[in-house]
């Protein structure tokens, strides 16, 4: 009898176990578009923007939520392409080189992008939410310096 509970109990948990590791791999596929990426909406939060603010730029953040996954993508792609080569102990300086600068265009596209998102934002903005802005873009920048900005 009890052999028989034990089995039902595995049966059971196993059961269980591959219902959440299927509802996990679907979820996965399943990417919800949102209008904005998260990061937008976070930074429209920062600067307390209004709802009407937040309106108007709808369609600007719809334009860059297009953009942005596949920079992203390009720029993760191109780090693993990086440590790849230097985790190789055959790959050559220039092959090392050569994925350092497909890395560094990556970040770069990145950061136009992320540079033209900002100025068309800043034109639905008060002065005061101007300054927030560039201020922790100026911080940002400044880390990423590794010092003040």
């Amino acid at each position: 009898m009890r052999k028989r509970w034990l089995i039902l109990f595995l049966i059971l948990a196993a059961l269980g176990v591959v219902s959440y590791a299927a509802t996990r791999a679907i979820q996965s596929r399943q990417c919800p578009r949102a209008s904005a990426p998260h990061s937008f909406r976070k930074l429209q939060s920062y600067l307390e923007l209004t709802p009407d603010q937040r309106k108007a730029m709808a369609e600007i953040d719809e334009k860059y939520a297009e953009i942005r996954p596949r920079l992203h993508q390009k720029l993760w792609e191109a780090g693993e392409e990086l440590i790849s080569v230097l985790h190789d102990p055959n790959s050559t300086m220039e092959e090392a080189k050569a994925a350092a600068r497909k890395f560094g265009a990556a970040q770069q596209e990145m950061q136009l992008n992320t540079i033209s998102y900002t100025y068309e934002l800043r034109k639905h903005l008060t002065t005061a939410q101007r300054e927030k802005l560039i201020s922790t873009m100026g911080r940002g920048m400044g880390a990423l310096a590794g010092g003040p900005p």
